[in-house]
């Protein structure tokens, strides 16, 4: 049993309770390697704390070099200093432990903050603001449950910096909707109290087959024992809150194939809470597929797809055809963000593979995906989102392009990448395809050099320590396409 409940662990129970359960007490043997996109998510969330941190203009205590006792030290001498904001910081109190990302006091106390490579809100659209991420607030929850018991708390307003720049406040005594009228803070807690009861082997969870699996390091063990036990989730659609209700009356898919649904039937409602009639029936057809061998998918109606001159079909995280080296001793498939194909004499073409970046990463995340693209010899498109520049940025991401370019190519490269970068407070854009034929005589460093218009000839097409107006004028007059409303 752990000593200490972390924000981690009520992170981990929120998206799974049994990945929570087999992290405690699960045999690591069988745990599947860590994915390339998990460590690629990873690698996302830590390049933006760095960008974040290092853009603050105001002064702060950095404590991420520090950890265990010395760092949870260090952060009660900060507190008793009354310093203004800690990174990185330690605390704890009774049995609760955690390692908020910022701590900023607040008059006499602190607030709690995170920051988070994705948007600080779920469900925002023209006709909502969004509220609060589940998985977000738990943790924040956490970090003010032990300020509060340590008697700092200078409220229940913990904040998220999120991807989009915003400071997004989470009001942990409002209620979780509008429909529900339970505030944020007692969801916490029961969350926390589930959370207590599976780390003290008082509450058994099971697994559940759900689209969160597939990043999860437990995926393959625990669709072994799902495919095992016939278990329900196996079927689309049917989660693990529906299953919860009905595995006391259906305990697998052979049994749900095979049952009469007039036995449930309770008035014109099914006896199964938020489970009607229409979807039970829809989860017996897709039980008795999953059932009957040889099942194939069929048509429920007529569909009719229009015509188009040109069909392009896309593919999200797909594998490379070569294998690569970038992290570990053993060559390994890598994947590309995004695939673009083409149908033709029955069959997919791949026509391009799309590369998706944003802010200024580290070179090495550059030069990893842009030796994807030359080594896969298909057309790349690079896009690449910059939230706003000042005359460094451009040249530091393109010296980080030429450098990249160079480090993975040959002499008979011939290289096709459309680079497109979009940036956001500017509201323009720039496009312009780098396209080098080996053929032509001219060597790689020179043609991509004078691409980035950082050439080492020519002043009129080097925008380096330009103003960014005059590094825009630079580039539109060597043939980069500016995009602007």
């Amino acid at each position: 049993m752990p000593k200490k409940l972390s924000a981690n662990m009520l992170y981990n129970y929120v998206k799974c309770p049994h990945r929570l359960t087999l992290d405690l007490f699960g045999d690591y043997s069988k745990q599947d390697p860590i994915s390339v996109f998990v460590k690629l998510l990873w690698e996302k969330g830590t390049d933006f704390e760095k960008q974040v941190i290092k853009g603050l203009e105001i002064p702060f205590l950095d404590l991420r070099s520090y950890s265990g006792i010395e760092k949870e030290k260090r952060t009660k001498e900060a507190i008793n200093d009354g310093v203004e904001l800690i990174y990185s910081g330690r605390i704890i109190a009774g049995n609760l432990i955690g390692e908020p990302d910022l701590l900023r006091r607040d008059g006499d106390g602190y607030i709690s903050g995170d920051i988070k490579s994705g948007s600080g809100l779920e469900g925002e659209n023209d006709l909502s603001e969004g509220k609060p991420k589940l998985h977000y607030t738990v943790q924040l929850a956490l970090y003010t449950d032990i300020l509060e018991r340590l008697g700092i708390s200078a409220g229940r307003n913990p904040f998220i910096w999120d991807i989009h720049g915003r400071e997004i406040e989470y009001d942990l005594n409002s209620p979780q909707s509008t429909r529900n009228s339970k505030s944020w803070w007692s969801k916490y807690k029961s969350c926390l109290e589930e959370v207590s009861k599976i780390a003290n082997h008082d509450l058994k969870t099971l697994p559940a087959y759900s689209g969160i699996c597939k990043l999860c390091h437990w995926r393959t063990y625990c669709l072994r024992c799902l495919r095992k036990a016939n278990d329900l989730t196996l079927i689309p659609e049917l989660g693990r809150s529906k299953r919860d209700v009905m595995i006391n009356h259906l305990g697998s898919v052979a049994e749900l194939a095979q049952a009469n649904l007039n036995q449930f039937q309770k008035g014109g409602k099914t006896i199964f809470p938020r489970v009607g009639r229409d979807t039970l029936e829809k989860f017996q057809k897709r039980a008795i597929l999953l059932s009957k061998s040889g099942s194939k998918p069929y048509l429920k109606g007529q569909i009719t797809l229009p015509d188009a001159p040109t069909e392009l079909f896309f593919d999200i995280e797909t594998p490379t055809n070569k294998t690569y080296q970038q992290t570990g001793n053993t060559p390994l498939s890598a994947l590309s963000d995004l695939s673009i194909y083409r149908y033709i004499n029955n069959g997919y073409e791949k026509l391009a593979n799309v590369e998706l970046k944003a802010h200024n990463p580290a070179t090495k995340n550059i030069s990893k995906d842009i030796e994807k693209i030359v080594r896969e010899k298909k057309n790349g498109n690079w896009f690449h989102v910059l939230k706003n520049i000042n005359k460094g940025t451009l040249t530091s991401v393109f010296d980080k392009f030429i450098f990249s370019l160079k480090e993975h190519s040959n002499k008979d490269s011939d290289i096709s990448i459309l680079f497109c970068i979009c940036i956001l407070e500017k509201k323009w854009g720039m496009i312009k395809h780098f396209k080098y034929d080996s053929s032509l005589g001219k060597g790689l460093p020179d043609f991509t050099e004078e691409f980035f218009c950082l050439s080492k000839i020519s002043n009129s097409n080097n925008i380096r320590d330009k103003n960014v107006l005059k590094q825009k004028d630079i580039l539109k007059n060597n043939d980069w396409t500016i995009i602007e409303p």
